[in-house]
């Protein structure tokens, strides 16, 4: 029995770590972006939700591969992996959709003339 509750416990902390992990790293972007290199954001309520949504996406994705991809491998680092993995891949995901959502406004605006 608590070999059960260590591994639920185990299980929720490394969600709890890629969670925090992927908000923070949208954060520094955020921070970083344009060069400004200051807080202005902050104190917008629209950002903080593009920052939530960006990060539930890529928190999804780091979900997928602990549970998916990686479901078999018992190691230290296999949070560390699935942050660098489902960080990646969910980004290059969302970057995919963006481009095609991007290519079909522009044949529509295209044809529309």
């Amino acid at each position: 029995m608590s070999q059960t509750i260590t591994g639920r416990t185990s299980i929720f902390l490394d969600r709890f770590v890629l969670a925090v992990c992927s908000v923070l790293l949208i954060c520094f972007l955020v921070y970083i972006d344009e060069g400004h290199y200051n807080f202005d954001w902050a104190t917008n309520i629209r950002t903080w939700l593009g920052i939530f949504a960006v990060s539930g996406f890529i928190f999804a994705g780091q979900i997928f591969v602990y549970h998916r991809l990686l479901q078999n491998f018992r190691w230290v680092g296999k949070t560390a992996v699935t942050f660098v993995l489902g960080t990646v891949g969910s980004l290059g995901g969302f970057s995919l959709c963006l481009y095609i959502v991007v290519q079909m406004y522009k044949l529509v605006a295209d044809n529309s003339v």
